[in-house]
């Protein structure tokens, strides 16, 4: 079995190497390829392969899963369910290493931090995470998360928050700032996500994102 992940981001030269190997299989062979769209993938590709869509697990599956499977509380199990996005090898990796939900509770309570700071302490804070280039990713996702429900609750959707154990910080924040402040911020964080892969300076593509952030009237 040969897996290919990422294979949307196969060059076309690289997708016609492999067409000959999809129309002419050995029979003890499997070949898997991951991709998270169709679109940049060769119609000769798609046509020779069985398209299998995954979807994210329910919640409420993994929350179980978890109990029951794996032994975790119904608190830590609801919070995790919620949080993996529909990944339960997420949830169980977050389950069995205690290490991920530190990281998430520092990453958390910074964002929160940078939500009450004035312009200074927002650059102070880009030259500092822009030392760790790699690092920005999980943490910017991981913002994403908070941003997202911060966006559910100023908008009252009625819907649960991702991060069940910060709802009491979005509320507040969401008595503070409008669903449009917060909207700004996830597009803000979505931006410099997708600088990251390019030469730009890192530390000035962080200051902007900052400067996007809500709070600075009020600091």
């Amino acid at each position: 079995v040969a897996i290919l992940p990422d294979f949307d981001h196969a060059a076309p030269r690289a997708q016609d190497a492999l067409l000959k190997t999809l129309e002419e299989p050995t029979s003890h062979a499997i070949l898997i390829l991951l991709a998270s769209s169709l679109d940049p993938i060769l119609p000769t590709i798609t046509s020779r392969s069985q398209i299998i869509h995954l979807r994210a697990v329910s919640a409420g599956v993994i929350e179980a899963v978890l109990k029951d499977k794996f032994g975790a509380d119904a608190q830590t199990a609801a919070l995790l369910a919620h949080l993996c996005g529909g990944r339960l090898g997420w949830a169980v990796r977050a389950l069995e290493d205690a290490a991920v939900l530190e990281q998430r509770q520092t990453a958390l309570d910074l964002l929160e931090q940078i939500l009450m700071t004035d312009r200074i302490g927002r650059f102070a804070l880009a030259e500092d995470l822009s030392r760790d280039k790699l690092s920005l990713i999980p943490l910017l996702e991981l913002w994403q998360t908070y941003l997202r429900d911060l966006i559910l609750m100023c908008e009252e959707c009625g819907l649960e928050p991702a991060n069940l154990d910060r709802a009491d910080h979005l509320d507040a924040l969401a008595h503070r700032l409008s669903g449009e402040e917060a909207l700004t911020a996830l597009r803000a964080t979505q931006n410099l996500l997708s600088v990251l892969n390019t030469n730009a300076n890192t530390r000035l593509a962080l200051e902007v994102m900052l400067l996007d952030y809500p709070g600075l009237r009020r600091a």
